[in-house]
């Protein structure tokens, strides 16, 4: 198996070809946001303290959080499928107490439900060159990121929908671009809505900035990785 370590150490080309060579599964948790990552483990650890004798107090809490899960992408069947974790990866959290003295739970280290490798610049801009990505399709997807950023916020329900109107495909755009690669795409990052607003601050040139520093919006959020995977051929 390969080492972080390994990978730190390889060209942005070798990351590149080593990327591209990963199977569905490997490819699929490389670039899982690492919240997903986290809350994912959450529940396979939930589960195991659920199988175990603990106060009903207690059990009846952990009920309540996997029945509050309302996330999109984790829906209750794939909370279902998910199998209560094993001693070696439940020694990886602890229970620590707040300053109010109530148990919770917490992550010891996250390298366990992170295993998969911090990405760079050098390593997005070899997956762009190796698949020839035009620059139109980059500055696209961070628009979708920036236009979900700003769904998050509040705003007129007339602003709301024209905003939502956005993120359909054009039918130029649905050539390429899927309903699937929409959704796969997280909102903007703070980081990345301030590049951005200094970007569109160039009036025309501004989306040939973007689509320039698709590889940093891409590190900040590696949903634009994973949308790019999913695209039209």
């Amino acid at each position: 198996m390969i080492t972080e370590h390994q990978i730190r150490e390889m060209s942005g080309a070798d990351r590149g070809a080593w990327i591209d060579a990963l199977n569905e599964d490997e490819s699929e948790i490389l670039h899982c946001p690492v919240t997903r990552r986290c809350i994912l483990a959450f529940v396979s650890l939930v589960k195991m303290l659920l199988a175990e004798e603990i106060p009903t107090e207690y059990r009846l809490k952990f009920l309540q959080w996997l029945e509050r899960r309302d996330d999109w992408w984790c829906s209750p069947r794939i909370i279902a499928v998910i199998e209560p974790q094993c001693l070696r990866c439940a020694q990886s959290v602890s229970v620590d107490c707040d300053q109010d003295g109530k148990e919770r739970i917490s992550v010891r280290w996250v390298s366990v439900m992170s295993a998969a490798p911090q990405i760079t610049n050098a390593d997005v801009s070899a997956f762009l060159c190796a698949h020839c990505i035009p620059r139109g399709y980059a500055y696209s997807l961070v628009l979708i990121s920036l236009t979900k950023h700003l769904l998050t916020q509040e705003m007129p329900a007339k602003e709301r929908l024209e905003f939502l109107e956005h993120l359909e495909p054009s039918s130029e755009d649905r050539l390429w671009l899927t309903p699937e690669m929409v959704s796969a795409i997280e909102p903007m990052c703070e980081k990345g809505l301030a590049i951005s607003w200094e970007a569109m601050k160039l009036g025309k040139e501004s989306l040939d900035v973007l689509a320039e520093h698709f590889p940093t919006f891409a590190v900040l959020n590696r949903s634009l990785l994973t949308a790019l995977k999913l695209r039209r051929s």
